[in-house]
């Protein structure tokens, strides 16, 4: 069953991409347009320093890179310029409480890269296409 099933809301998606990051290591992606999205992501997490709470939004190429780290975790979104940024951050707020609340954060320190994505992808998507309003 497709992703766009589970939404009553129009079939645009403002937010094209999302991971979910640690120490450089991309732990799960979702990307529903084409782009170099993932490269653009990790070069503004490289800087940042391990398990700071980091908050920003970041404006490249034609698009918004919304950026949460939160106890050496990092949470990215990337959406359209007109998608407004106080939205971005509560999606990526509900990624960050979802992830937070599950047994996966526990395995974070030891994962290797995209060992989350199957378990995170239904919900990333999910969330993606249809972003609730807190």
């Amino acid at each position: 069953m497709s992703i766009l099933t589970f939404c009553n809301q129009p079939k645009t998606m403002p937010i094209v991409y999302c991971c979910v990051e640690r120490s450089n290591i991309i732990l799960a992606d979702l990307a529903l347009r084409g782009g170099r999205f993932q490269d653009a992501a990790l070069s503004f997490l490289r800087p940042l320093p391990f398990g700071a709470l980091y908050r920003r939004s970041i404006q490249l190429d034609g698009f918004r890179y919304h950026i949460l780290s939160e106890g050496g975790v990092s949470y990215v979104c990337v959406t359209e310029l007109s998608y407004e940024s106080r939205r971005a951050h509560e999606f990526l707020n509900q990624i960050c409480s979802f992830f937070a609340n599950s047994p996966l954060i526990k395995k974070a320190a030891f994962a290797q890269p995209y060992e989350f994505s199957s378990d995170l992808h239904q919900v990333l998507g999910q969330l993606m296409v249809c972003p609730k309003d807190t």
